[in-house]
C-alpha cells in the first residue's frame, strides 16, 4: 500500500523565513499563493513591453500620493504573497514591510500563457482579499480584463476592453488607459 504524499502548507512567515534563509533567491520566480508556493512563468518581450507601458502610463499619470510597484510583492493574508506585474497602492511609509491587499487600489497581471491561472487562481484570490480592481492584460487578444467591485469574495463586474476602447482605474478615473497603447498599438 503506497503512502500519501506529503503536503506542506507555508504561511507568509514561513515563505519569507524561505528567503532569508537561502532556500529561495531573489532572483527565483515564484510565488505564495493559499499555503502553496508556485514557480512562476518565464518572462517574454511581449510581457516586459506591456509592463512598461503600463508602468510609464501609471506613473506618468497618477495623482500625488499614489505608487506605482512593479512585480514586487504583495503580502494577502497570512497563506499568500503572489508578485502581480502592476500595483498601483495608496503611498505611505511601509517601514521595510511588504504591502497589504489593503494599501492596494489597482492590480494588474499581464498574461501571455497565464490566462487560466491568472483567471481562475488570482482574480478570486484578489477579490476575497477585498482588492478593489484588478485587470488582466491579455496580451494574445489585446484585451483587458477588468474586475471590479469585490462582493462576498467574488468580483460583481468583469468587462472586457478592446483595442478602440479606454478605461480607467475606479478610483484613480483621472486615469485614462488606452488599450491600443497597452499594447504597442497605433
Amino acid at each position: 500500500m503506497a503512502a500519501p504524499a506529503r503536503h506542506w502548507r507555508f504561511t507568509v512567515d514561513d515563505y519569507e523565513q524561505m528567503g532569508v534563509t537561502g532556500i529561495f533567491h531573489e532572483d527565483d520566480r515564484v510565488e505564495l499563493i493559499e499555503g502553496e508556493i508556485y514557480e512562476m512563468s518565464p518572462i517574454g518581450g511581449p510581457h516586459v513591453e506591456c509592463i512598461n507601458g503600463l508602468n510609464m502610463m501609471f506613473a506618468r499619470s497618477a495623482p500625488e500620493g499614489i505608487l506605482v510597484s512593479i512585480q514586487n510583492p504583495v503580502r494577502i493574508g497570512d497563506l499568500s504573497m503572489p508578485q502581480p506585474d502592476v500595483v498601483v497602492l495608496r503611498d505611505r511609509r511601509f517601514s521595510g514591510k511588504v504591502p497589504t491587499s489593503d494599501d492596494v487600489l489597482l492590480i494588474v497581471e499581464v498574461s501571455d500563457t497565464t490566462l487560466r491561472y491568472d483567471r481562475d487562481v488570482k482574480m478570486p484570490l484578489y477579490a476575497q482579499a477585498g482588492v478593489p480592481e484588478a485587470w488582466i492584460a491579455e496580451v494574445n487578444r489585446e484585451e483587458i480584463i477588468a474586475h471590479r467591485d469585490p462582493v462576498g469574495g467574488e468580483y460583481q463586474e468583469i468587462r472586457t476592453y478592446v483595442k478602440g476602447e479606454s478605461l480607467s482605474p475606479v478610483h484613480l478615473p483621472e486615469i485614462i488607459v488606452r488599450v491600443d497603447d497597452v499594447f504597442g498599438g497605433s
